[in-house]
């Protein structure tokens, strides 16, 4: 269940392929508004999750609004091995905030 409260989405443990529709018609409200992704618990994703990440990363840019998410260890790793960290802008905080 993926649930925004405090400006902040919070992901669960693992991100499915069944949630990515949820995730898409989330959008609208993730692009127009300051959200933060939260996915510091997240330790599994399928492979259209990272598809989603460009896209809303893509939709804010866009709009001039900054993207950011807190992510685990476990998705930081992911995104290095996969080339995408710089992608993603990486800055390496104690929250591993990327922006």
């Amino acid at each position: 269940m993926i649930i925004i409260k405090n400006n902040r989405c919070f992901f669960p443990d693992r991100i499915t392929f069944e949630q990515i529709p949820e995730l898409y018609m989330m959008s609208d409200q993730l692009v127009e508004e300051n959200i933060v992704l939260d996915l510091s618990s997240t330790h599994y994703i399928h492979s259209a999750f990272i598809g989603f990440l460009i896209f809303l990363k893509n939709e804010k840019e866009k709009k001039s609004k900054p993207f950011s998410f807190i992510s685990s260890e476990w998705l930081e790793s992911l995104l290095i091995r996969l080339q995408l960290n710089n992608f993603f802008n990486s800055r390496v905080t104690n929250e591993r905030i990327s922006a």
